[in-house]
C-alpha cells in the first residue's frame, strides 16, 4: 500500500506525495504551510499585507486630486468623485469572485493573474482623458486588485498559522489594509498640489505598485490540494494549467461563485460581522471624501495640509493594532497549555472588538461637535485618531473572528461575503457624503453617523454570547 511506503521510507521519501496523504501525515509534511519556517511564513505574509495596503492606496489617492480632475476634465465636483466609488464597487466584486476560486485553484493563480491586470487599469486611469474613462479604469482595478482582501486573511493567513498563531498576521494585515487609503491620501497631496497635475493619482500609487510587483514574483502556494497536486506532478505545468482551467469554467465552479452572498445571507454570524464592520469601513471613505470640506471650509487648509491630517489616523490605526497584539498574544500564551488549548473557542478573539466598539461612536460624536473655526484644528484629528483606532479594533477582531469561525476550507468566503458589504457601502458613502456634510452640517452628519454606530456597537458581545449556539447550526463552519 502506497501509505504503509510513504511510513516506511526515510524522511525524503515520506516528503514524496504518492497521491494518498492522509491527514495525519500532511500534519508533517514540510509541504505543508504550517510547517514552514517562521521567516518563510512572514516573509509571504508581510508580502500580502503589502500588497493589500497598495491596493488600498489607489483608491484614496484620486480623491486627493479630485478638485483638479474637475478642472481639468471640465467636469462639476460632484461627477469628479465618480472614480472613486467606481474603485471601491469593483473592490465589493472582486473577492466575490476571487474566494471561491481561491478555493479551487489555489491562491497563487489567483494572486498571479489578478494583481498585474491592476496596476494595468491603474495606468490606464492615468492616461485617460475623460471623467468615465478614468471611472471605468478605477472599477476594473478594483475588480482585479480587491482579490487580496479576501483571500489574503481567509486564505493565505489560515493556510500558514494555526487558529491560536493567527491574531499577529491578521493584526498587521488589518492595519496595513488601514493604513492603506490614509497614506494614499497622504502621498499623493502633496506632488498633485505642487504640480497642479491630478495624473498623480495614479502615477503615485504606481510608484509603489514596483514594490508590490516584486513581491508578488516571490508569493508562493499555500492552499492543501493546490500543493498536492504540484506534488502529485511537479513537472506537469501545462496538464495543472489545462486541469485549472477546466475546473474555472466547469460548472461547479459558477455555484460556489454564489457562496459568499449565499454566506452573507444565510450565515447569521457572516451577517453581523458584515454589517458591523462594513458601516465603520464605509464612514472612512465618506470622511476620507468630506475632510477637503472639513478642513478647508473650516480652517482653511491647503491640499498639502488636508493630506496631512491623515496621519491622525495611521497613529489611530497603529494604537489599534498594538492593542490587538497584545491582547491576542495574551490569547497565544494561554493556549500553549495543552488543556487550555482543548478549550479554545474562536470567541476568544471578540475581546478587542469589545473595547474598540464604544470608541466608534465616541469619534464621531467628538468629530461632530470640535470641528469649527472655535476649536483649534487639533481637537478634531485627534478625535479622528480615536475613530480610526476603534475602527482596527473591530476589524481586526471581527474579521480574525470568521477565519477562525468557518477554517481554511470557508474562511475567504466568508471574509468575502463580510467584506463585500463593506465595500458596497464604500461605495455608496463618497456619493452622499460631500451632499450630506453641506445640507446637514459637520455637526448633524456626524452625530447621525454616531447614532449608527451606537446601535451597532453591541454587535461583539451578541456574538460573544451566542457564537457557541450559532456555531452548532452553522452548515459551514470546521
Amino acid at each position: 500500500m502506497s501509505n504503509e511506503k510513504t511510513t516506511d521510507n526515510s524522511q525524503e521519501g515520506a516528503d514524496r506525495y504518492d497521491g494518498s496523504l492522509t491527514d495525519e501525515q500532511w500534519s508533517t509534511h514540510t509541504a505543508n504551510p504550517h510547517n514552514w519556517s517562521p521567516a518563510r511564513k512572514w516573509f509571504q505574509m508581510f508580502a500580502i499585507c503589502y500588497i493589500n495596503m497598495w491596493m488600498n492606496m489607489t483608491g484614496s489617492s484620486y480623491i486627493a486630486g479630485r478638485q483638479y480632475v474637475a478642472r481639468s476634465l471640465n467636469v462639476g465636483i460632484t461627477l469628479s468623485i465618480l472614480p472613486t466609488p467606481m474603485n471601491t464597487l469593483g473592490l465589493a466584486i472582486g473577492p466575490i469572485i476571487a474566494a471561491p476560486m481561491s478555493e479551487s485553484i489555489g491562491r497563487l493563480p489567483v494572486y498571479r493573474f489578478s494583481i498585474p491586470i491592476s496596476m494595468l487599469f491603474l495606468l490606464g486611469s492615468g492616461l485617460a482623458n475623460h471623467i468615465y474613462g478614468v471611472a471605468i479604469c478605477r472599477f476594473f482595478t478594483g475588480l482585479s486588485g480587491g482579490t487580496v482582501s479576501s483571500v489574503g486573511p481567509g486564505g493565505t493567513a489560515t493556510d500558514m498559522f494555526k487558529p491560536y498563531e493567527r491574531a499577529l498576521p491578521l493584526g498587521l494585515f488589518n492595519f496595513l489594509g488601514f493604513a492603506g487609503p490614509a497614506l494614499g491620501f497622504l502621498v499623493s497631496g502633496f506632488p498633485i498640489q505642487y504640480t497642479g497635475d491630478w495624473r498623480y493619482t495614479a502615477w503615485t500609487p504606481l510608484m509603489f505598485g514596483a514594490i508590490a510587483a516584486f513581491l508578488l514574483c516571490c508569493l508562493q502556494e499555500t492552499r492543501r490540494d493546490a500543493i498536492e497536486r504540484h506534488l502529485a506532478d511537479p513537472k506537469g505545468h501545462w496538464h495543472h494549467l489545462k486541469d485549472n482551467a477546466t475546473r474555472v469554467i466547469h460548472l461547479k465552479y459558477f455555484k460556489i461563485l454564489q457562496r459568499p452572498f449565499a454566506m452573507l445571507f444565510t450565515e447569521p454570524v457572516v451577517s453581523a460581522v458584515g454589517l458591523y464592520t462594513s458601516f465603520s469601513f464605509a464612514v472612512i471613505y465618506g470622511i476620507l471624501a468630506a475632510s477637503p470640506y472639513i478642513f478647508e471650509q473650516v480652517y482653511g487648509f491647503q491640499l498639502s495640509s488636508v493630506s496631512l491630517t491623515w496621519t491622525a489616523w495611521i497613529i489611530g490605526y497603529l494604537v489599534g493594532a498594538s492593542l490587538v497584539t497584545y491582547l491576542q498574544f495574551g490569547v497565544a500564551k494561554a493556549v500553549r497549555d495543552p488543556e487550555k488549548r482543548k478549550q479554545y473557542v474562536p470567541e476568544w478573539t471578540l475581546k478587542p472588538a469589545m473595547i474598540g466598539s464604544p470608541l466608534i461612536p465616541i469619534g464621531l460624536f467628538w468629530i461632530a461637535w470640535t470641528a469649527r473655526a472655535s476649536v483649534h484644528w487639533i481637537v478634531p484629528v485627534i478625535a479622528m485618531s480615536v475613530y480610526s483606532a476603534g475602527t482596527l479594533l473591530c476589524f481586526n477582531s471581527s474579521l480574525t473572528y470568521l477565519a477562525q469561525f468557518y477554517g481554511p476550507q470557508y474562511g475567504a468566503s466568508a471574509v468575502a461575503g463580510a467584506r463585500m458589504l463593506s465595500f458596497y457601502l464604500g461605495f455608496a458613502f463618497p456619493l452622499f457624503a460631500i451632499p450630506m456634510f453641506e445640507g446637514l452640517g459637520i455637526a448633524w452628519s456626524c452625530s447621525l453617523l454616531g447614532f449608527v454606530g451606537l446601535a451597532l456597537l453591541p454587535t461583539p458581545f451578541v456574538l460573544k454570547a451566542f457564537g457557541p449556539k450559532l456555531r452548532d447550526r452553522s452548515h459551514s463552519n470546521q
